[in-house]
């Protein structure tokens, strides 16, 4: 059986995100979450978000629930291993930084989020954050 993030868990993250952002008059983004095989189950992307930043969220999110790990971490690996991501042999993949496998609260891993709109140091932020909300359900 695949485990996904619900349909109310991503509105309440939508809700609670884009909430946020726009009390702070913050840049939009664009947030995709992945279920457990990579499959693009949901999305919403904000007004004024890069057209572009839909298909660079989801392959962040599409890599993180492939490899385990944060996009982060995964481009720090390729470059501390000079290993490029092309021998993963997984096309769709990406070292940017904003993707985060989500975890349920029985520590099971449940999907991925992907986050693109706003620097890479910012979409990580972002990603991790809506990562630790999603494991609160």
């Amino acid at each position: 059986m695949i485990r996904r993030v619900s349909q109310d868990q991503f509105t309440a993250l939508c809700d609670k995100v884009i909430g946020d952002i726009k009390k702070e008059n913050g840049k939009p983004i664009v947030i995709v979450i992945a279920d457990e095989a990579g499959d693009i189950i949901h999305m919403t992307h904000m007004d004024g978000a890069p057209a572009r930043s839909g298909v660079i969220a989801s392959g962040k999110a599409y890599t993180a629930i492939r490899m385990g790990r944060t996009t982060t971490a995964l481009g720090q690996f390729c470059q501390d291993s000079n290993t490029p991501l092309s021998a993963f042999v997984i096309p769709g993949m990406t070292t940017m930084p904003g993707g985060t496998p989500v975890y349920d609260k029985n520590g099971e891993i449940v999907g991925a989020v992907g986050v693109s709109g706003r620097s890479a140091a910012e979409d990580q932020e972002m990603a991790d954050l809506c990562a630790r909300f999603l494991s609160q359900y």
